[in-house]
């Protein structure tokens, strides 16, 4: 009979971290498809009113949102300064993490946002001593990194209130621009 208990509570636990997993897994895949939706819409935004007509439209990519960003300053509307855009840099960071595993978002993140890396708060809770360091080489399993759903709901809160605030930052200085 202890056979038979210890082999369910085994398979309970492996259901357990699968399905674990599988939900971190699907809020990361939605929170980098959250990011590359933004990234999308801000460079549709900036070749159709920002760019002039006969200027070459922008593609996504970094040298592309460093021309954008020097264009929109050059408007008045500095992105660097906007609150929310510096919540959406760190979308930036998870969304890079969740496609390229450890590199440089990696380092960024887990000096931003630490317990993204700690293992779950579920019934099998370890606590990692500080001194290991947690590779992410699998983010999309939802082993290496664990984006809490309120921080989903929060960075989609974020993207919906940079456009108003970019709006509003695009109102003041359109006076003083030729946009």
């Amino acid at each position: 009979m202890n056979d038979l208990a210890e082999m369910a509570q085994e398979q309970a636990i492996d259901y357990y971290r699968i399905m674990s997993n599988m939900k971190h897994g699907l809020i990361g895949l939605f929170t980098l498809g959250l990011f590359h939706l933004f990234e999308q819409q801000i460079f549709l935004f900036y070749n159709r009113a920002i760019l002039k007509y006969g200027e070459e439209r922008a593609r996504i990519s970094l040298g592309e949102w460093e021309k954008l960003k020097s264009r929109l300053k050059d408007e008045g509307t500095d992105l660097n300064s906007l609150e929310l855009f510096r919540k959406i840099e760190i979308l930036r960071f998870v969304a890079n993490v969740m496609k390229h595993a450890e590199g440089w978002s990696a380092d960024k993140l887990k000096e931003i946002k630490p317990d993204y890396f700690k293992p779950d708060k579920g019934i099998l809770s370890l606590e990692i001593p500080s001194c290991v360091e947690i590779e992410v080489e699998l983010p999309l399993t939802g082993e290496d990194i664990k984006i809490p759903l309120d921080d989903f709901n929060q960075y989609c809160e974020d993207v919906k209130a940079f456009w108003r605030e970019l709006g509003e930052r695009l109102i003041e200085t359109s006076g003083n621009s030729t946009f």
